[in-house]
């Protein structure tokens, strides 16, 4: 007897008794390497080297607390029991997954922005549009903040949550619970640094994982890897091509 097209599709989505197996460990491994990671990148990096915000250096550190968590933190992991991340030109379907995922992404940095300047500017949090980081010393280093912010480090954080950690874990938790965790990791990995319990931890928290949901969720109406990287990027473009232009 052969697998229902339904049954095929499920087991492709969901990757086989392997990834339920390992997807608790992944999970653990995530908040480890994470923790530890940024902690390492930020406190060392940052505190001993200072790097001035706007150059070439800050970009190269701001690259290292992408890379580092999860080249060094999990290559282990991936090593053993990584699986590739299908990739596939977005369909007609996707595209319109795409700008409805850019829409909503700005709609939500809009309400985060409002909401807590108008009622709560302690909690406000702008890690990714803060004025180091869309204030470059030259238009050479803006270009290279664009493509590094708006499309290396999207695509490594990409292919990490929603390609390997929310397929991984929807085979444990479902579709539903795969988004949320996988978005409050993304969360983490973003605020750890700030101090937990601060103000501006709990803003920044509340927003990457509104951003997260976001993300997580147009990877799961798609199944397709591309589709929340390409919302992810040009919602990470904006501010820098806003920069690029009043430069030129």
């Amino acid at each position: 007897m052969t697998d229902s097209t339904e049954e095929a599709a499920n087991r492709s989505r969901t990757g086989g008794p392997e990834i339920v197996r390992d997807g608790p460990a992944l999970a653990l491994g995530l908040v480890v390497a994470l923790t530890g990671g940024v902690t390492v990148v930020q406190y060392g990096l940052v505190e001993f080297t200072s790097p001035p915000a706007g150059s070439l250096s800050e970009i190269g550190w701001r690259l290292a607390t992408v890379f580092v968590p999860f080249v060094v933190g999990l290559g282990g992991f991936f090593a053993v029991r990584g699986r590739p991340v299908e990739v596939s030109p977005p369909s007609v379907t996707d595209l319109g997954y795409v700008a409805g995922g850019v829409v909503v992404a700005y709609l939500t940095f809009g309400a985060y922005v409002v909401g807590t300047t108008t009622f709560a500017p302690a909690f406000a949090h702008f890690a990714g549009v803060d004025a180091g980081a869309v204030t470059p010393e030259s238009v050479l280093v803006g270009v290279v903040s664009l493509v590094v912010f708006s499309g290396v480090t999207v695509a490594v954080e990409e292919w990490f949550f929603r390609g390997t950690v929310q397929t991984y874990l929807r085979s444990v938790v479902g579709s539903a619970g795969a988004v949320g965790v996988t978005a409050l990791c993304f969360a983490w990995f973003h605020v750890w640094p700030l101090g937990i319990g601060t103000p501006p931890f709990v803003g920044g928290a509340v927003y990457y994982t509104a951003m997260g949901i976001v993300f997580g969720s147009v990877y799961e109406a798609t199944d397709n890897v591309v589709v929340p990287f390409t919302v992810h990027a040009l919602f990470n473009a904006g501010p820098y091509v806003a920069v690029l232009v009043t430069l030129s």
